[in-house]
């Protein structure tokens, strides 16, 4: 018998409130991929959120106490 794996990562739901045509832009862009809604905003928004974090990290200013104390 071959061994079953499993995943220990969780899941956290998430609920976002949309008119109408947001929605349906949403399902448009996942039906393209031929994806679920969920997986096309897990995939896309996670991305982006991630490239966004990266940026401003980039530009972020560390200061040493000293440094700190000077400005």
């Amino acid at each position: 018998m071959g061994k079953r794996l499993t995943t220990t990562a969780t899941t956290s739901p998430l609920m976002v409130r949309l008119d109408a045509e947001s929605k349906q832009a949403l399902t448009a862009a996942a039906e393209l991929r031929r994806i679920s809604v969920s997986d096309y905003v897990r995939t896309v928004t996670v991305a982006q959120a991630r490239r966004e974090v990266a940026g401003a990290r980039e530009h972020t200013i560390r200061l040493s106490p000293d440094e700190q104390q000077a400005f």
